[in-house]
Formats: C-alpha cells, structure tokens, sequence
C-alpha cells in the first residue's frame, strides 16, 4: 500500500463512519419489521444495503486500485487536497441515498408504511420545502461523486 492509498483509506473510513452515523433516522435495517414480513422493510433493507454497503465499497476499491498505479506521492497540500476530495465523495452517496428513500409515488413514499419515522419527518420538516423532492438529493449526489472523481482523474491519471 503507498502513501496515497493510505491516506485515502483513512479519510475514507472517517467520512465513511459519519455517513453510517447520519442514516439511522430512515431505518435502513429495521430488522423488527422485516421479522413481522413489512414488505417495505425488506425492500428498504435491500436499498440501503446497496446504497449504503454496496456502492460505497465498490467506489472504495475503484479509487484504491486506482491510487496503487501512483509511485512517487509527494505530501504537498495539493495532493493530499485531491486525495481528500476523492475520499468525500461518499457523501454523494449518502445524498443520493437520502433522495431515494424519500421519493414518492402518488403521494405516498415507496419505502415505508404510511408514514415517514418520526426522525427523518422532523428533519424534512426543520428543511426548506425544496428539501422534499427526491431529486434536490440524487443530481447533486451523483454531481459531487462525479466532480470528485473528475478532479482526482485530472491529477492522478
């Protein structure tokens, strides 16, 4: 492992963790409902798993394989600032995920029962109504991912 990777992994698993942190307010793995065969539960879990564990490490062990064709990694702040970006991007998927999980169909949000929980409807409601569409979350996800990953391309090829 070089000195870009290491350093990436470690930005990574902090911004990684944080993310992890944000998301108990949708109920990504509400095992109790899954028990009880809440038919959204489960497509929810399956969601989550993907947005949450799936995309993430796929991205991580892109941009890892990825940083391992570096030789020589000089610890300027410009190159520790484009290993930086690349290891935030995660957040992008936390954003996308955030838009999926309150996108609507006909009114009604696909992945829960009537309502939201408590905790992502008190955190829908402290927002800007512009914060409601599912669509303000996922472009601006898939955007910041993107750009990031655009960013590290430029220096790094």
């Amino acid at each position: 492992m070089n000195n870009a990777q290491t350093i990436f992994a470690l930005f990574y698993a902090i911004y990684f963790a944080v993310t992890i942190t944000l998301t108990g307010k949708f109920q990504p793995f509400d095992t109790p409902a899954m028990y009880k065969m809440k038919y959204k539960s489960w497509i929810r879990f399956l969601i989550s798993f993907i947005a949450l564990n799936i995309a993430p490490l796929s991205y991580f062990v892109l941009i890892f394989k990825w940083l391992s064709k570096i030789k020589a990694f000089e610890e300027s702040f410009g190159d520790i600032l484009i290993i930086f970006i690349l290891s935030i991007a995660g957040f992008g998927f936390y954003r996308i995920y955030y838009g999926i999980m309150i996108f609507k169909f006909r009114d009604e949000y696909i992945f829960y029962e009537r309502n939201l929980p408590k905790a992502l409807l008190e955190d829908l409601n402290q927002r800007d109504s512009s914060h409601r569409d599912w669509l303000a979350h996922v472009i601006p996800g898939a955007i910041w991912i993107v750009v990031s990953v655009a960013i590290g391309y430029w220096r790094i090829k």
